[in-house]
């Protein structure tokens, strides 16, 4: 099973069933609604992010604050639960050395370089995904105009 070979059975398998079921929580997430096929119901919290796709001229101070965090916060999770899995799952035979088995300190000139990606480019680059797939013509928005052509093609 690729990175996961060197595991224990046990682990890969429990792993295997963890993901299962948060891909099965995530589907049945986005797939449960109250709203019929005409009608468009935001919750709140997605009503809160529907600025983005708005002029950025339009946008509060608050939006403008709020815009970083909503890209920076589920990175840094995503990037914990990446960091747990190569803990749980890496050997020392496998794994790159990081941290202290570098036997390197970071310098300043390091951490502000992985600051500035964390807190300026990761929010930087997510404005200009947001911006390049709303503005694009291959997404198809309303899921009745949607058709196997133009939705594999």
């Amino acid at each position: 099973m690729g990175f996961m070979s060197q595991a224990a059975p046990e682990r890969e398998s429990l792993l295997l069933i963890l993901v299962s079921c948060l891909a099965v929580v995530t589907v049945r997430a986005a797939t449960a609604s109250n709203t019929t096929a005409g009608e468009v119901e935001l919750d709140p919290f997605l009503e809160m992010q529907a600025f983005m796709v708005e002029p950025v001229k339009t946008w509060t101070w608050g939006q403008a604050l709020l815009f970083p965090w909503l890209f920076v916060i589920p990175a840094e999770i995503l990037a914990l639960i990446s960091s747990s899995m190569i803990y749980v799952l890496g050997g020392n035979k496998t794994d790159l050395p990081h941290g202290k088995t570098t036997h390197k300190p970071l310098g300043a000139t390091d951490l502000t370089y992985i600051w500035f990606n964390r807190l300026v480019m990761l929010p930087f680059i997510s404005f200009m995904i947001v911006r390049t797939v709303w503005n694009s013509k291959a997404v198809v928005y309303e899921p009745e105009k949607l058709t196997w052509l133009n939705g594999l093609g």
